[in-house]
């Protein structure tokens, strides 16, 4: 089995690194390029489409998936379908947003679709297993609340950290590891498939988008990926008997989670739109605090891998003991924001 997920892995890879270069022609042909402004941390215009080359190898890799695990994957056909539709109306989406245009109030409808569209194929959290509190049951409406809320809110938190080239696409892959570890630890071959293909095309993608960036991702590539990831955590821990397991994806996206609750936090205090771009994104503020662009993304990349591995530790304790790693990583990241934000601030901006 490990051989067959090491070929999916190496020809999602290897795909998105080929078909980036044709890509990136095409898109500077067609002026599908991320223009230089006073917000942006890249100074030369830059295509932005890279998303497309990200699904083209991911559903390859899902296709010789299939080929390779056929009779595996006969009970997993629905699972798989519905992931299939949902991407494909969440990049859609995405794609439309990066040669159009669209503000939140357009996305939103198309994201809240693409949610949906999991629903009727399995994807929903019907219950909650609570540590000390025991199982909670949703019923179909709160559930399918939770649901949109949970897919939509993490498709938007890996879109928002798409502001630094490679971090982005560096996140989702040790996010990718993380579960997909997990995935073959529970015996779940098909979320197993998705997380590597998911890996493998971001892994190749980073080939390209690694400082300074010859192409970068766009939003149908970031909320792609995000969409993904969101969906098979729906799997992996909110269908799971034990109680720890609600903290697996938390802790695994943690660094989209943190800098989109810093985000929203900070756009409600100064009283701005919730919305609105701005250049205080946790990337922002190590660059601010005299970091330079690879330097940043590295120290980003450690914090994920920190997580991941602390997501996978919580499996393998009792629930208090996880409920008391989870606490101490919230309180660590709210010193640490703050800490980061006084330093940033005690600097001037300056952009590596």
């Amino acid at each position: 089995m490990l051989i067959k997920l090491a070929l999916i892995l190496l020809t999602s890879t290897f795909m998105t690194a080929f078909i980036i270069p044709f890509l990136r022609r095409i898109a500077i042909e067609n002026d599908l390029v991320d223009k230089p402004d006073e917000r942006k941390i890249h100074r030369e215009i830059t295509p932005r489409v890279g998303g497309i080359a990200i699904v083209i190898s991911f559903f390859t890799a899902v296709v010789l998936a299939y080929s390779l695990f056929r009779a595996d994957l006969t009970d997993s056909i629905l699972s798989l379908t519905g992931i299939c539709i949902g991407g494909v109306l969440i990049f859609s989406v995405g794609l439309l947003d990066d040669i159009k245009g669209l503000n939140a109030q357009k996305k939103f409808p198309g994201q809240i679709l693409s949610a949906l569209a999991l629903v009727p194929f399995g994807f929903l959290i019907k219950t909650l297993e609570i540590p000390f509190i025991g199982t909670l049951h949703l019923g179909f409406f709160f559930g399918l609340a939770l649901t949109i809320f949970w897919v939509v809110g993490i498709t938007n938190a890996f879109n928002l950290i798409d502001g630094m080239d490679g971090l982005s696409s560096g996140v989702v892959a040790i996010a990718s590891i993380t579960l997909a570890i997990l995935s073959i630890l529970s015996g779940k071959l098909l979320m197993a498939i998705v997380l590597i293909a998911v890996m493998g095309s971001t892994l190749g993608f980073l080939w390209h988008n690694w400082h300074p960036a010859m192409i970068f991702m766009g939003d149908c590539g970031a909320m792609f990926l995000g969409f993904l990831l969101a969906a098979v955590s729906i799997e992996l821990s909110y269908k799971s008997t034990t109680a720890s397991a609600i903290f697996v994806p938390i802790l695994a996206f943690g660094l989209p989670i943190i800098d989109t609750i810093s985000a929203i936090s900070r756009r409600l205090w100064h009283r701005k739109p919730l919305f609105s771009a701005d250049k205080e994104h946790i990337h922002h503020k190590l660059l601010d605090a005299g970091f330079t662009v690879k330097q940043a993304v590295l120290i980003l990349y450690g914090v994920c891998v920190l997580l991941g591995v602390t997501a996978l530790v919580t499996t393998m304790v009792r629930s208090s003991i996880a409920v008391g790693i989870v606490l101490f990583v919230a309180l660590a990241a709210i010193v640490s924001v703050t800490a980061l934000s006084k330093l940033a601030k005690a600097r001037s901006p300056k952009i590596r």
